[in-house]
């Protein structure tokens, strides 16, 4: 996440984790909207797969329709 560091540095460590457990909660309710596959998080970092374990024809598409919800997510 860009801004993160300062981020960290704005707010207490309370805050910090209730923001990221808020902005990953969101996140990982549109993976299983879109069937896909949170692959781990550490830091501000969230790692996800489309077509795996199980192949998707259309894995590609459901990551980037992913990217385009993750944004307004955020706020």
């Amino acid at each position: 996440m860009v801004g993160f560091t300062n981020l960290s540095s704005i707010l207490s460590a309370t805050e910090l984790v209730s923001y990221l457990n808020n902005v990953f909660t969101a996140f990982d309710e549109l993976m299983e909207k879109r069937g896909l596959d949170k692959i781990k998080t550490m830091g501000d970092c969230y790692m996800t797969a489309g077509g795996l374990p199980e192949t998707k024809e259309n894995h590609a598409e459901l990551v980037a329709d992913l990217v385009l919800e993750l944004i307004p997510a955020l706020n």
